[in-house]
Order: structure tokens, then C-alpha cells, then sequence
């Protein structure tokens, strides 16, 4: 039974890559939040199932690489746990997580996109992307896409990345977008790739394109949050 005021568990798998412009409309619906830092793995407990909801973000593990990351089949299995009855939201990681947790696979993406890149969406029947703009543009940072399990229902696609986004069952969604970014998200992203790359260009590159498109992606991650709230 979910509880009066849900207990939403939480999964950050990188200091830089938080809840973000998710936040506020997670909290403003009335829940109790706690967030677990698994930048260096998490042994998964029974105190971790007993949550009302789950949510996984982004982060630069591999999702398939379960030898330098062992703590990944606990995830998986608590995946399955709570996708039977509660809700389930992945990000990125989360959302490859998800897909290989309930049948789909992950593997290298040859297009590693980065920036805001323009989705499609798929349908209008979803209650978490229904009525959304038919395209709108989200920040990406992958090297890794997912196929999406076969009984799931698309959500999302791009030119480049097929599947993007789903829903499995009625109450599991995963974005390999990262639907969560606000400003500071996004400089600091700008000021990483840099360093990781050497492209000092990055960071006034990436803002931008955040001039264009980072209101409407902060809207549209906002109203995804406070609709994922109403699955409880």
C-alpha cells in the first residue's frame, strides 16, 4: 500500500547529475524524498524496497559493464521489484537500467549524442507525455541507447536514437533524455565536456544552444515530474 504521503526513493549515480528542475514538483505534490549518493555502487537492501516509488538518474557507469560495476544486478532486481506495483522513473543510466532490467538491450550508441537534440514524440495516450509538444528538444549526454523491451510503448524518438523514451506496463518510464537539467545542470555539463574532451568551444557551444531550448526543456521535464506524481 502507498503511503499518504509517498516515499520516493531516490537512485543519484553522479554528484553532477541531481534531481534538478524535477525537484520542486516532486516535493511541491507532498512526498518524502531520499536520495542515495551510488557513485561508487550500493549494496541493495530490504530497506530500499520499502519505498513507495523509484527513481534512477544518469551517470557515467556503463549499464551492461556489471564487472567494473557489480552493484548493477541489484538494480536490476530491485527494477523488477518495484516495476509489479509502484511507480518507476529512469533517467539516462536509469532509463538503460530500466530497458535492460525488463528485456531490452543496451549497447553503444555510434552517434553519442550531446547537446539539445529534438525528439518526436509518439502517441497521445501516455499520462506522463500526452499532450506534450510533438517535438521538442532535450539535453543529451550519452554514449550508450537501449532498445526498449518488446511489451513496452514508445514514447519519444530521434533522428539518430530510435528509441528514447517508454513505458512499460503502466506505471515504469524511462527517458534516455535528461529531462531533469536546469541552468547550473547545464554550465556545469558545458564545463566538464570540455575538460573531458579539450574542446574549449563546449561550453559557450552548449549555452547557446541552452538560450534556445532550455525554458521549454525545464517546462517539459517540470510538467513530466508533477504528472509522475499523480501515478501514486
Amino acid at each position: 500500500m502507498i503511503s499518504p504521503v509517498p516515499r520516493i526513493l531516490v537512485l543519484q549515480h553522479s554528484p553532477e547529475s541531481p534531481l534538478g528542475a524535477l525537484a520542486g514538483p516532486i516535493a511541491e505534490a507532498g512526498s518524502d524524498i531520499t536520495v542515495i549518493d551510488c557513485s561508487n555502487g550500493i549494496e541493495v537492501t530490504d530497506a530500499h524496497r520499502r519505498f513507495d516509488g523509484l527513481i534512477l538518474l544518469g551517470g557515467v557507469q556503463c549499464a551492461v559493464d556489471d564487472a567494473h560495476w557489480p552493484h548493477l544486478v541489484g538494480l536490476l532486481d530491485l527494477i523488477r521489484h518495484y516495476r509489479e506495483d509502484r511507480p518507476v522513473l529512469g533517467i539516462c543510466l536509469g532509463a538503460q537500467l530500466i530497458a535492460r532490467a525488463l528485456g531490452g538491450t543496451v549497447f553503444p550508441d555510434t552517434h553519442r549524442e550531446f547537446g539539445f537534440v529534438e525528439l518526436e514524440r509518439c502517441g497521445e495516450d501516455d499520462p506522463l507525455t500526452g499532450g506534450l509538444p510533438e517535438r521538442i528538444h532535450i539535453m543529451q549526454w550519452h554514449d550508450d541507447c537501449f532498445t526498449r523491451p518488446a511489451d513496452s510503448t514508445p514514447l519519444l524518438t530521434s533522428a539518430t536514437c530510435p528509441d528514447h523514451a517508454f513505458r512499460h506496463g503502466e506505471r515504469v518510464h524511462a527517458f534516455q533524455g535528461h529531462v531533469e537539467v536546469d541552468e547550473a545542470i547545464v554550465a556545469n555539463w558545458g564545463r566538464m565536456r570540455a575538460r573531458l574532451t579539450g574542446d574549449d568551444a563546449v561550453p559557450a557551444m552548449l549555452a547557446a544552444q541552452a538560450d534556445r531550448y532550455l525554458d521549454a526543456a525545464k517546462a517539459t521535464g517540470r510538467e513530466i515530474a508533477r504528472r509522475w506524481m499523480t501515478l501514486f
